[in-house]
């Protein structure tokens, strides 16, 4: 049981970042890559985009911990369920739109981590 809590962890760690590398774009209003240099500087040195380095950092060597514990095949599958934490941050928290193929999406991630979790 432990090892699933290690996996959670990782995952909640790991949608973290990528809500906070969004928020952080949404903050500077967007990366703009034709700007070169001053812009490359802009993005990495912005505080938030920093926390959600550090936390796909973090959420990396989670990962290798979660590696070390599940079966390969098992452990990707298992971390598709942060597709759905992406999604419910998507869509209450910024603003998204739930469309059928999000709904569809949603409920195929779910069938698969089902079918894994019969053994």
């Amino acid at each position: 049981m432990a090892d699933f809590g290690l996996l959670v962890v990782c995952i909640l760690v790991s949608v973290s970042a990528q809500t906070l590398l969004k928020m952080g774009v949404d903050a500077l209003g967007g990366v703009h890559l034709a700007k070169g240099v001053a812009e490359i500087w802009r993005t990495f040195t912005h505080p938030i985009i920093i926390g959600g380095f550090v936390c796909y950092f973090l959420g990396s060597y989670l990962w290798l911990a979660v590696l070390s514990r599940f079966p390969f095949s098992r452990a990707n599958l298992y971390f598709s369920s942060n597709h759905l934490l992406t999604l419910a941050i998507a869509i209450f928290w910024f603003g998204d739109k739930f469309t059928t193929a999000n709904m569809v999406g949603a409920l195929m991630v779910i069938g698969g981590l089902y079918l894994v979790s019969l053994r």
